[in-house]
């Protein structure tokens, strides 16, 4: 897994409000380096101590000539949210991706 190529980058094209209630986050990796990708969200404000609230599959969107790109689209209740990415690597070894 090439981590140095995981790119997130929240307030911009990588995470954005999309309507009153859907938020779009993104994330870039190298191409073919990755066998998925999951969200991990909820409110800023409530604490779990199994994880976040919600747990969902990233999609590929787009490939290009160097990267990978994933999204989810997710619903928020709230007008707050924090996250964080969780990745597999071709070998299947995982990593835990945030700011």
């Amino acid at each position: 897994m090439e981590i140095t190529s995981v790119y997130h980058r929240p307030e911009s094209e990588f995470a954005y409000l999309y309507d009153e209630k859907t938020m779009h986050i993104r994330l870039r990796t190298q191409k073919g380096d990755m066998r998925g990708a999951r969200l991990h969200y909820g409110d800023i404000s409530i604490f779990y101590l199994k994880g976040y609230e919600h747990c969902v599959p990233m999609q590929k969107i787009l490939i290009d000539k160097y990267y990978d790109y994933f999204e989810s689209k997710v619903k928020v209740s709230h007008h707050r949210i924090q996250y964080i990415f969780e990745l597999e690597g071709q070998s299947g070894f995982k990593l835990l991706y945030g700011d």
